[in-house]
């Protein structure tokens, strides 16, 4: 898939992210939002081909394939706006995701350890390319997530989510 030919069958707003049908094809008519969506992401199939609106987008724009993966900025797939992208490593990718749905505290980099006087205490780490970074035993889940976001910051800069 080309720019120009991806141009024939599509039309992109940038501003909304969604993307509309410029020819009536089988089921499709024209001007019809393009796609469908997934638990996290939306799809397109041209010729037969099923591709990702994200990357669709990138090459809508930009002329070409992105080299890497494409980041959702606020971590929400569906929300394909060109604001919302970037070109991500894997490890980019993963630094920005959500807060996990099985984390007891709620809070990111803050996990509950059970010393051997039996007094609760929570403990926080980050990883960062492969290697995981000790930041130490805390009173309160907040003080453990506030020295996550700390080294976030240092170590994912600008894909850092707290």
């Amino acid at each position: 898939m080309t720019q120009k030919k991806l141009k024939q069958f599509l039309r992109y707003n940038k501003r909304t992210g969604q993307f509309y049908w410029r020819l009536a094809r089988h089921h499709n008519p024209k001007g019809m939002r393009a796609g469908w969506k997934n638990k996290n992401h939306i799809y397109i199939i041209i010729n037969r081909k099923c591709y990702a609106a994200h990357r669709l987008a990138w090459l809508y724009v930009h002329g070409k394939w992105p080299k890497e993966e494409i980041d959702h900025k606020d971590g929400n797939g569906l929300n394909n706006c060109l604001s919302n992208l970037r070109t991500a490593t894997r490890f980019q990718q993963a630094w920005n995701v959500k807060v996990s749905k099985r984390n007891k505290s709620g809070l990111k980099g803050a996990s509950q350890h059970r010393n051997v006087n039996r007094k609760k205490r929570w403990r926080s780490r980050i990883r960062a390319y492969g290697k995981s970074f000790w930041l130490g035993y805390f009173k309160t889940p907040q003080e453990a997530n506030d020295a996550y976001a700390s080294a976030a910051k240092e170590h994912h800069g600008k894909f850092a989510r707290v």
